[in-house]
């Protein structure tokens, strides 16, 4: 429970920090940088993550080449 010197002194206390347009400006340039750092790491997995399905399709396909060759022979 807070006596009334301590609401008081959390009044001063709140009266004396320096807050205004500034800090919100500064949070935004904060998020905005943030932003532009996740889409780039995010444009980045997605492109990796395409480059590895093509050639996961690649290698599945040559496997598969080579398959259907020894069946051919009939080495398997």
């Amino acid at each position: 429970m807070m006596s009334d010197k301590d609401c008081k002194d959390l009044e001063k206390t709140l009266s004396n920090i320096k807050r205004g347009p500034n800090d919100l400006e500064e949070i935004i340039q904060r998020l905005e940088f943030r932003n532009e750092k996740l889409h780039d790491f995010n444009k980045k997995i997605t492109d990796d993550l395409i480059k590895v399905r093509k050639e996961k399709q690649a290698l599945e396909k040559k496997v598969m080449d080579m398959l259907n060759q020894f069946r051919n022979k009939g080495e398997l």
